[in-house]
């Protein structure tokens, strides 16, 4: 996997990013109007996050939005199920971006580091 240096740091990051919003499934907002994905499986959405890791896709996209929290909940299974927490960076759709290693104006928590960014376009990606 061709690697990128994040912005001005040296951190380096996958050039491909592996987005979750269609794992999270079908999702409604107030008045039930559908901002989901339907037909989604969720076997299927966990292999390509094993698949990702292994191709060295190591930058996923998630938020809470995302099925109400479902995406999130399957990555933290592939988690469980042997996906090293710690090869993982992921960018958290608009509040902060989580890197395996640390970063220049950044924040450490538990390890891993948290940059904060303005929006989701001002992510890696």
């Amino acid at each position: 996997m061709r690697m990128l240096r994040f912005g001005r740091t040296n951190v380096q990051v996958p050039a491909i990013s592996l987005g979750t919003w269609g794992h999270g499934g079908p999702n409604v907002v107030d008045g039930g109007v559908p901002v989901g994905w339907s037909g989604n499986d969720d076997s299927l959405a966990k292999a390509a996050l094993f698949e990702a890791h292994r191709k060295g896709i190591t930058h996923w996209d998630t938020a809470d939005a995302y099925g109400s929290g479902h995406a999130e909940q399957l990555i933290g299974e592939v988690f469980a199920e042997g996906v090293p927490r710690k090869d993982i960076g992921r960018a958290v759709f608009g509040a902060s971006i989580t890197l395996p290693v640390p970063a220049s104006r950044a924040v450490p928590v538990d390890g891993k580091v948290t940059v904060v960014v303005a929006s989701a376009t001002a992510g890696i990606s």
